[in-house]
């Protein structure tokens, strides 16, 4: 494409993709390199701009001195002339000298009632409702250890007779947590502390439901930890992550051995090796779990009834 030469103004052939991406106005690189003095706008030093400054805009400043770094701006609230900087000028910026006159962003405590400077995006987002750390956590501290707990569990349905499932935090033991006075306490010893009375130190809360979430009431009693664990195991709650057997199992399986079924299909049912039913066999794990001995026949009595009984009864009359 014919263009003319932005300085002296001669026709030239640039390439179509040099104009494209903004090149192409020079004709040479001497004419490129050529510029003229100006004047700063700022202490009207005159000194030397090159021409490609010249068409971009550019060239009003001696040096990075004299070039302002920041905008003139004027507040809208009261009027006061402050400066800012070009790149928050271009983005919209600028609109108040300061956060007591951007009263549009203040917002009243919570807690104090102290207002203070809340960006829109904090209030977007539901923040933005105390002043400070100290102001946000005094309502928290200020709370009992029953109302932590009927703040959690206000909006839980709680039947009659049904369980209370904690909806709180839970420990990885599955009992519900309360956070309280730099402290953590089971949600379960709250709530039969809030419908039974204080707590005895050395005595445990169980449950009757089996369910550690559970903070019913009705589901909860006072125990020692014997009772607990008595409990535990009548119920056949005490099987451990790594343990496959229960009582009940074992009971099984000691009855098969005496029936002498192959220890390759016991374990193969019971998903254990034959060496472990081998160990049950002969007492060397699971010991206190044993079969009833079977009734043995009084050695005393036999087949012929006594002399006197045979001689009452004649032959073919008894």
């Amino acid at each position: 494409m014919e263009v003319k030469c932005q300085k002296c103004e001669k026709l030239f052939i640039a390439p179509d993709y040099l104009i494209q991406k903004g090149f192409g106005k020079f004709c040479s690189r001497q004419c490129r390199k050529s510029g003229e003095e100006k004047a700063c706008e700022t202490c009207g030093k005159i000194f030397y701009v090159p021409a490609n400054l010249i068409a971009l805009g550019k060239g009003k400043y001696c040096s990075q001195g004299c070039k302002p770094k920041a905008a003139l701006m004027t507040c809208e609230t009261c009027g006061k002339q402050f400066r800012l900087s070009h790149y928050a000028a271009a983005k919209g910026r600028g609109k108040y000298c300061s956060k007591a006159c951007n009263k549009r962003e203040m917002a009243p405590c919570k807690t104090c009632g102290k207002e203070f400077y809340c960006p829109p995006s904090r209030k977007r987002n539901g923040w933005g409702m105390f002043c400070s750390r100290a102001c946000y956590r005094k309502p928290q501290n200020d709370l009992t250890q029953e109302d932590r707990f009927w703040l959690v569990m206000k909006d839980v349905p709680r039947p009659e007779s049904g369980c209370w499932v904690w909806v709180g935090t839970v420990a990885g033991n599955g009992y519900g947590k309360i956070q309280y006075s730099k402290g953590r306490y089971q949600a379960h010893r709250v709530s039969y502390a809030i419908f039974h009375g204080p707590l005895s130190p050395e005595l445990q809360v169980c449950h009757t439901c089996d369910n550690p979430p559970c903070v019913n009431p009705d589901h909860l009693y006072q125990g020692t930890a014997m009772d607990n664990s008595r409990d535990m195991v009548m119920r056949d709650r005490h099987k451990g992550p790594t343990r496959k057997l229960l009582a009940r199992d074992v009971y099984a399986i000691k009855a098969l051995i005496a029936q002498e079924v192959p220890y390759k299909k016991i374990s193969a049912s019971y998903g254990v090796s034959e060496c472990h039913i081998s160990e049950i066999k002969h007492g060397k794990v699971w010991k206190h779990i044993t079969l009833p001995s079977p009734i043995s026949p009084d050695p005393n009595l036999t087949s012929t009834p006594p002399p006197h009984i045979s001689s009452a009864f004649p032959q073919g009359q008894r």
